[in-house]
């Protein structure tokens, strides 16, 4: 069953800024049909949260076809409860793999780099954010005063991830890959630097998939 997956993040007593404005709470969401008419916006609205943060399964788009991805971003996007949402919070987030285009999709997935600018796109992304220049969809945002900072590092685990192999000797979808990668080496070098300098209190890592789950059967 389709659901809307959210959690809500408490800052407390730590004072952030985004333009100007305090931010005191964070949401977070996935797994979103677009279609779906029982979806929890107005309920996400009510937290009167300071940030919203995506973090995979925007929709499930499941198609090479750019038209189709256009055509469902819009639908989500068009929903006056979500338009209700982007009036009243800053939206940022990443993909997993059916907003990326195809289920459980790696760096194999041919129109990559056309299904990026859809999702930029749909995000609202500014022409002149480094995402856009760089391939994948990986970036960094960071809100607040010295001493009070908070990054928020956002991880694509499809654009550079292996190829997975299928399993057909246990209950797991895929068998491991121990020398396989996720999120490629120049994502990886990234990644590093922005912790090794990053100059905020708090670190948050957003994954569009499990990263501690080792029972999982995907």
């Amino acid at each position: 069953m389709t659901r809307l997956i959210f959690v809500i993040v408490s800052l407390c007593t730590t004072s952030i800024t985004l333009a100007q404005k305090s931010i005191d709470k964070i949401t977070f969401g996935s797994c979103s049909h677009e279609y779906d008419e029982d979806q929890m916006w107005p309920e996400i609205i009510a937290e009167n949260s300071d940030l919203f943060i995506w973090t995979g399964d925007i929709i499930y788009g499941d198609s090479p076809s750019m038209d189709t991805l256009a055509a469902k971003y819009a639908t989500q996007k068009n929903r006056a409860s979500y338009q209700a949402l982007l009036a009243s919070t800053p939206v940022i987030g990443i993909w997993d793999d059916h907003d990326y285009g195809a289920n459980d999709a790696g760096k194999n997935y041919k129109p990559k780099k056309a299904s990026k600018e859809q999702l930029l796109n749909f995000l609202n992304v500014p022409d002149d954010n480094p995402v856009r220049d760089h391939d994948g969809m990986y970036n960094t945002y960071s809100y607040g005063s010295d001493g009070q900072k908070v990054k928020i590092i956002l991880l694509d685990c499809r654009y550079f991830r292996d190829t997975l192999f299928e399993d057909t000797q246990t209950k797991a979808r895929y068998k491991p890959s121990l020398e396989g990668d996720i999120l490629g080496e120049v994502q990886w070098q990234w990644l590093e630097n922005e912790l090794t300098h990053s100059d905020a209190q708090l670190n948050i890592l957003i994954s569009g998939i499990q990263i501690l789950a080792q029972e999982h059967n995907y």
